[in-house]
Parts: structure tokens; sequence; C-alpha cells
């Protein structure tokens, strides 16, 4: 899935950047390898890029052959204008609301208990919301500031995708009022804006993942009303 943005940062400098989240039907089709050129492509353009893999567990460490516990949450440097980074629910989470609160001694006070630990845990779509969020921040200049004008997420695969995807607007139905509904709907109308936001999937040329990637197509477009377009690897 590739969101193709622009926007103006706090210094009032017009950011010609993009964030680019690669989809795929099912693991084994090149859908990190893809990130990771495409990401590359841009850092040697001379555009400041951040590739961002989704989850616990980093794939690039093996495929850039990096030490053990240098992919992390904070970016790390891999070559010339091109980082690396790791995001979580949790911790994108967590980075928000220090963000909100500007003291670590309060967010340990609402947040590093067992109540709300186990509220952040089962509470729908919440860190997915911080996810995106964080993803989004720089054209809705909102959150931690952005250092990067191209943003490549390595995402998940087709259900846990859709269930990222659909998360700001359960949200925003959902919460009528106050900031977190107005947070949900803002980052749904940027994913929806085709002059920001495109979206590629990456699949193979086989009967099986064609039919996945299909539906997986109509339902993103269905959900967003963009257009996406097909990756088709090793051919």
């Amino acid at each position: 899935i590739i969101p193709i943005l622009k926007w103006v940062n706090k210094e009032g400098m017009i950011m010609n950047g993009k964030i680019i989240g690669i989809g795929v039907q099912k693991g084994g089709v090149g859908k990190s390898t893809y990130a990771a050129v495409l990401a590359q492509k841009y850092a040697k353009s001379g555009k400041k890029t951040l590739i961002v893999e989704l989850g616990d567990q980093s794939y690039y460490q093996e495929f850039f052959s990096l030490p053990q516990g240098k992919v992390n949450y904070q970016p790390s440097p891999l070559e010339s204008n091109l980082d690396l980074a790791l995001w979580s629910g949790e911790e994108c989470l967590k980075e928000y609301a220090l963000y909100l609160l500007k003291s670590p001694m309060l967010y340990k006070l609402f947040f590093e208990n067992k109540i709300s630990k186990t509220l952040i845990q089962i509470a729908p779509a919440l860190q997915e919301l911080a996810i995106l969020g964080k993803i989004t921040a720089g054209p809705r200049q909102h959150g931690p500031p952005v250092k990067h004008e191209v943003i490549v997420v390595d995402s998940y695969a087709t259900g846990h995708f859709l269930s990222l995807m659909k998360a700001p607007q359960g949200m925003a139905e959902t919460i009528q009022f106050g900031p977190m509904g107005e947070q949900s709907r803002s980052i749904l109308a940027t994913l929806k804006r085709e002059d920001l936001c495109e979206y590629h999937i990456v699949t193979l040329a086989e009967e099986l993942p064609m039919v996945e990637t299909a539906e997986l197509k109509f339902k993103i477009e269905a959900l967003l009303g963009v257009s996406c377009h097909l990756v088709f690897n090793k051919i």
C-alpha cells in the first residue's frame, strides 16, 4: 500500500513528501524486498527516507545484516538519506501520550498501571489508530515532529492490514465528539486523499495469490474510495 503525501511543516516549508505503505495478501511474495528497493530509490534521489516495519520483530535486521538490537522504535541510519525503524501500536501510543502530557511522571501515573495496560491491550482499534496517527502525522501536522520526507511502511498481511485501515473509520463512527473522534476523522480523511495517498499491493502471478489480491484490492477501494496499484513479483 502506498500513500503519497504533501504537507507543510511547522517551519512553513512545503514538504513534497510521500508516505509509502506496502501491502500484501500473504507472506513470501517479496513485499519487504520491494519496500526496501523503493525506499533506496527515494533515498538515492536525495529524499530523507524512512523504512518502517510494523510489529515486534524486524525482517530487515537480517536483510541488511545489522547487529542485534540495531532496529528499534527510534530511526537508525542504514545509508545516506535512509533510516530504519520498527513500530508497534503500544510504542506509538506511548510516544503520543508523552507528547500530549509533556511529563513522563504523568504518563506513568495514567498509563503504567495494570488497569490501564489491560484496557490498552483489549481496546478495539486503539493501537492501530496510534500507528496510523504516527504514519500520517506529517501532513496532518499533529503529534511529534516528522523529520523524513518519505516514509515507506512495510505493512501487515491482508487480515491485519484491513483491520488497521478500518480503525479510524470505526473509531470516528463510535466517538462522535472530542479529540479522539476528531483525530480519527483527520486520519481517515488523509488516507482517502488520492492527491496525497497511493496504494500498492505486492503479489505473485499465480492463481491463489491473484484471487486474494483482487479481493484485497476491492476491499481497500471500497473502504477508502481510492485506486490501488498492483505489483507483480517474479515476472
